[in-house]
């Protein structure tokens, strides 16, 4: 089996400065895939934006704050080379709370890890949709957010979307 049949890019929102507005992604769609991963490019970060995972049953509304492990990954980038720098590559750290805060820097990279299974289910309503925001920041901060969908339920040459 090939990676590219088990993974499926959902969205990539270019770079953008997002003060004054903050950053969402896409709903992400997990009926057909197993995980989600979010990575986050942050180029500029003037401040420490709140990053939130949402979940909802689908991708209309505001959805809520999914409290569940996240697996985050932090990644800095040497400013001169563009190379990662030894100190931080393995950093890992396990974010048990539903927002967490990126770092006043430059050149930083999160992936943020998210299994369908750790969703809500409430009155027996499954939630299926996830969503990753980022927060105003109320300074500038040139971001980037890149959603991948993983562990496909089943696996195909082109996978099935996983936005609606």
């Amino acid at each position: 089996m090939k990676l590219l049949e088990n993974l499926k890019p959902t969205s990539f929102s270019g770079l953008v400065d997002i003060d004054g507005n903050g950053l969402d992604s896409e709903w992400v769609n997990l009926a057909n895939y197993g995980r989600v991963a979010f990575l986050i490019i942050a180029d500029t970060c003037g401040a420490t934006p709140a990053v939130t995972v949402r979940q909802a049953i689908d991708n209309v509304g505001g959805g809520t704050p999914a409290s569940f492990p996240l697996r985050e990954y932090r990644m800095v980038a040497d400013t001169q080379s563009g190379t990662l720098t030894s100190r931080d590559v393995a950093t890992i750290e396990e974010v048990t709370a539903n927002t967490f805060n990126l770092a006043n820097d430059t050149n930083r990279a999160y992936l943020i890890e998210c299994d369908a299974q750790d969703l809500t289910v409430t009155s027996a309503v499954e939630m299926t949709h996830i969503q990753l925001r980022i927060a105003d920041p109320s300074a500038a901060a040139v971001i980037a957010i890149v959603a991948i969908a993983g562990e496909a339920r089943n696996p195909q040459r082109n996978p099935q979307t996983a936005l609606d």
